[in-house]
């Protein structure tokens, strides 16, 4: 790496992706505040809408912990957007959403889908796969060298069972 480039990424690059950040979630809360749920919850409910998950998939998928996880699930159970459903036996129960829940998260998906379009527009299909698989390379670089465990492979494996079991073809 030239030194310009260097430069340029201890400069621009954390201050860029702060922005980039701050502006896509506050735009996500002006999306969300038209259906009365709040910040917390909105992720748990994208992540809800793939399939019924239990709350230690849903802490391992969002990377939160558990705490956090059960306060949003009581949130989401008691505004009717949530409810447990029986796991298999000797099988934790999972959460699922309510018919309900799953109206407004599918008009909440549509609505980010069209700021992730307005966003993204201007890059082509193999930019967008070449930012992402970059961002998923920095994380497991900055995870190796912490001696962190990367959750990116179980993140992506979990994401693309839902995918495909919703879709009824194999993984």
């Amino acid at each position: 790496m030239d030194e310009n480039t260097r430069m340029r990424l201890l400069v621009e690059l954390p201050f860029l992706l702060r922005v980039l950040s701050t502006d896509v979630v506050e735009k996500a809360v002006d999306l969300m505040s038209g259906f009365g749920v709040n910040r917390r919850e909105v992720k748990y409910m994208m992540a809800l809408r793939l399939g019924p998950l239990t709350q230690k998939e849903l802490c391992d998928l969002l990377l939160l912990d558990k705490a956090n996880t059960a306060r949003a699930v009581a949130v989401l159970k008691r505004d009717g957007l949530a409810v447990s459903v029986a796991g298999a036996a000797g099988q934790p129960a999972k959460v699922a959403l309510t018919e309900k829940g799953m109206e407004i998260a599918g008009k909440m998906s549509r609505l980010f889908e069209r700021n992730i379009d307005v966003t993204f527009e201007w890059l082509s299909n193999d930019s967008i796969r070449n930012l992402l698989d970059s961002m998923e390379l920095m994380c497991g670089s900055l995870d190796a060298a912490e001696g962190k465990s990367t959750y990116t492979d179980m993140i992506k494996g979990v994401l693309s069972d839902r995918i495909h079991q919703n879709d009824g073809t194999d993984p």
